[in-house]
């Protein structure tokens, strides 16, 4: 069963990035989301995890207080401890989108960039750019228009 779960919300804390044992980029964070109005209001915190490209674009531009739109398959992680099982819901993260930056409406604003580990690449191969003859003519060009 596929469980597809859309909310906006605010970070918590800034996300934390990290790369498995395999080498795969990983990053977690926490958004809450309120629900309700005024004396109904609750706020539900999800916790999220991106993978890949996603991972490093969240780890290095978001953090703390951002508006973020994120998409994904939630699922409920079960956890036994002494005091019986504990259930941890989270959303892996499908789509993401920022909305808006807690501090750009400062004066002298810059977006934050976050340090993040980049890890090394195998392949130290250095690919050559490809030249293009731009001495073309259009007439031995075969086009249907």
């Amino acid at each position: 069963m596929y469980v597809n779960l859309q909310l906006i919300g605010r970070l918590t804390k800034t996300p934390s990035f990290r790369y498995t044992n395999s080498g795969t980029e990983v990053c977690n964070f926490t958004v809450a989301a309120d629900a309700g109005y005024k004396s109904n209001k609750k706020t539900q915190y999800i916790d999220c995890v991106a993978w890949q490209g996603a991972a490093k674009y969240i780890a290095k531009y978001i953090h703390k207080g951002y508006l973020v739109f994120v998409e994904g398959e939630m699922t409920v992680k079960t956890n036994k401890t002494k005091n019986g099982v504990y259930k941890n819901p989270e959303l892996t993260v499908r789509k993401f989108k920022p909305l808006s930056d807690p501090d750009a409406t400062k004066r002298d604003y810059k977006p934050k960039v976050n340090d993040i580990d980049e890890k090394e690449s195998d392949n130290t191969e250095v690919k050559e750019e490809t030249e293009f003859d731009d001495n073309i003519d259009v007439d031995d060009l075969d086009t249907p228009f």
